[in-house]
């Protein structure tokens, strides 16, 4: 799994299009805050996160496409 640390600003179009990504991914993609873990396709799980500060993205490194997408919040 490879990690990376993104913000999405309070953006919330982001969000609902990252848990569109990530539902296209075969492997679990987790998005990480602090001591709390959430499945990047659950919309509830992830608005429950502060979208203010920085997540870390957690995803398979075999997918080059959501790697692609997800880059553009890279912090």
């Amino acid at each position: 799994m490879k990690e990376l640390k993104i913000n999405v600003k309070n953006n919330a179009q982001a969000i609902v299009d990252i848990v569109n990504e990530a539902s296209k991914v075969n492997n679990g993609i987790v998005i990480k805050l602090n001591h709390f873990f959430v499945d990047a396709t659950s919309i509830v799980g992830i608005f429950s996160l502060d979208p203010s500060v920085d997540w870390i993205v957690s995803y398979p490194e075999e997918d080059i496409e959501f790697e692609n997408y997800i880059k553009q919040f890279a912090v």
